[in-house]
């Protein structure tokens, strides 16, 4: 048996011997502190069959790292090369491989005995708040049945997993494998080059699906697109994460056109969710990607804040009702996310804090988070937006955009992989100004080579937001000066102009009173000047300047200076008399 090539027989039979080893801690979580290798995979069987629950723990981590899942384990198994890791340490470590090497003494117990408990991972989604969630045998034996029929995994084939061992999609992805009698492989990026790993794949002639994030996915093919692909791989599984058209373009290098795709919406406190599978070339004439209609298992409702159905069309809070969720979620408001339906006894409703719409077509689409949308000068501004237009930037292969204060203004941080650089600062830029308003352009763009993660694959959002915070104390805002020009800039002040006005202007529409401002509208406008393009003109600026042309010179002069000091403390000591007020007012 290959290190990471299992099928469900050969670790039955190695896991039997550990299973016993392991009675004494029934219904007891387990640790599993190990790197994805076989030892790994067969004390997850093992567990399984002895009724332990297991907690899976990344060995690639340092283990105090791991601290806050192992509070409360009794035992944790590894492998005789990690036991180093645990000198200092609480509680009981136990090697696998001593632990098969002795005679068994008694069977595990009968599977109808077994606690409904199963595995407890450790996860975060993107509102970065760390849970721990524990999945049932139930939930799980139902998951495998609905999605062994949608992935067509069969006794004999071989699928793989690029997520990491440890994560919710590692764990559930070789459970619903194995438990289907198929065979599952390994790929653990953090391990292997993807060099590596696509070569590994092509040697399997039975793979026949390859299942990953869309952003690893990506990696994987500007690494691997120019390859041969495994002989009869035909079907990529895409899921975690939002899919854009962009990263679904890069994709398509590894596989045959007639390939296809399925790609899932799903969470760790609820499995799959929705699953959308179509032929390749249909999906990359798409210009939203949907993650396709609920699973029999589940109901799905998009509400608006305060719970109710929102129309077709309408973004809202996706909700999951069914039978077979999470048994428990420790965490940030775990008992308001995961509820008892009043209306249905028996199931359970779940609050993804995911933003979601229904299509025309009645499919679902995954919107990104809820809670992303930040104010800024009387606007609202969804960072899920600005995020789905960077991301469909040629260059970018991974993006996060944050919301973050910096004297005390709210600025936006645009955190950038880009593994082929080719466009500076100010070319974004300019291709994001005809694609958003002015106030969801980022003023701070930090290229990065890859995010941050923690445990479970997912962006760590306290560590990615501690590197903006100091990249932004450097002072690295894009320049406006580099990217506007006299034109461009006059035709964005008209359209400000009609904005804070509420009416269109003609084509030479004079003074900024005579259009129908004031003193309060000329504020406003100064407002979101210094908004647009970080400075500081004192209230009375619009006055001064008082039409579009003469705002236009005077934003320029300041725009091309080296944005020193000086031209903005000149700026604010233009002071003007009563008697120029009232001139320019018409009073």
């Amino acid at each position: 048996m290959a290190d990471r090539q299992l099928g469900l027989g050969a670790l039955y039979q190695q896991s039997q011997q550990l299973a016993a080893s392991l009675q004494a801690f029934y219904q007891q979580p387990v640790g599993l502190y190990f790197k994805p290798e076989s030892a790994y995979y067969i004390a997850l069987v093992a567990c399984m069959q002895a009724g332990v629950i297991a907690v899976p723990l990344d060995a690639a981590h340092p283990l105090t790292e791991n601290l806050p899942v192992l509070q409360g384990l009794r035992l944790c198994l590894t492998t005789q090369k990690h036991l180093p890791d645990f000198n200092g340490m609480q509680g009981s470590v136990l090697a696998v491989d001593e632990l098969l090497a002795r005679p068994a003494i008694q069977a595990a117990p009968n599977s109808a005995d077994l606690p409904e408990a199963l595995h407890r991972i450790s996860s975060s989604g993107s509102s970065g708040q760390s849970t721990v969630v524990t999945i049932g045998r139930t939930a799980l034996a139902k998951h495998v049945q609905e999605m062994a029929v949608a992935y067509g995994y069969e006794p004999g084939t071989y699928h793989a997993n690029l997520s990491r061992h440890s994560s919710a999609a590692g764990m559930n992805g070789f459970w619903r494998v194995l438990l289907s009698g198929a065979c599952f492989v390994s790929a653990d990026l953090r391990n292997e080059t993807f060099l590596q790993v696509w070569e590994r794949l092509r040697q399997l002639p039975e793979l026949h699906s390859l299942q990953g994030q869309p952003s690893v996915m990506v990696q994987l093919a500007r690494s691997c697109g120019r390859l041969p692909a495994p002989e009869n791989l035909r079907h990529l599984i895409l899921g975690g994460e939002p899919l854009t058209p962009t990263q679904l373009q890069a994709i398509a290098a590894l596989l045959p056109a007639e390939s296809r795709v399925s790609y899932n919406y799903s969470s760790s406190e609820t499995l799959h969710i929705a699953l959308h599978t179509a032929p390749l070339k249909t999906l990359l004439q798409c210009t939203h990607i949907p993650c396709g209609r609920p699973l029999p298992s589940k109901v799905v409702q998009i509400v608006d804040p305060a719970g109710q159905p929102v129309s077709d069309g309408e973004s809202g809070e996706i909700l999951v009702r069914s039978a077979y969720l999470a048994l428990q979620i420790e965490g940030p408001d775990a008992e308001e996310r995961l509820q008892p339906d009043p209306d249905h006894p028996g199931l359970w409703l779940y609050r993804t804090g995911d933003l979601g719409r229904w299509t025309v077509d009645g499919l679902l689409e995954h919107l990104g988070r809820c809670d992303r949308r930040v104010k800024r000068y009387g606007q609202w501004i969804d960072l899920n937006d600005v995020e789905r237009v960077l991301q469909q930037l040629p260059e970018v292969t991974e993006v996060r955009v944050l919301a973050l204060s910096h004297n005390e203004e709210a600025v936006l941080v645009a955190c950038l992989v880009r593994p082929d650089v080719r466009s500076s600062r100010a070319d974004l830029y300019a291709m994001l100004q005809p694609q958003l308003p002015q106030l969801a352009l980022p003023e701070y763009w930090m290229d990065l080579e890859r995010l941050p993660l923690l445990l479970n694959g997912k962006t760590d959002l306290a560590r990615l937001r501690e590197r903006a915070e100091a990249f932004i104390k450097q002072g690295c805002a894009i320049d406006a000066s580099e990217v506007i020009d006299g034109s461009t800039l006059e035709h964005q002040l008209r359209r400000l102009w009609q904005k804070v006005l509420g009416t269109r202007l003609s084509e030479s529409p004079g003074s900024f009173v005579a259009a129908g401002g004031n003193s309060l509208k000329a504020m406003v406008l100064v407002t979101h000047l210094n908004a647009q393009y970080q400075l500081k003109l004192p209230p009375w600026w619009a006055l001064q300047h008082n039409s579009l042309q003469a705002q236009r010179d005077a934003l320029l002069a300041l725009l091309a200076s080296t944005r020193s000091s000086e031209p903005l403390q000149q700026a604010e000591k233009d002071v003007l008399t009563p008697a120029a007020v009232r001139r320019a007012l018409g009073w």
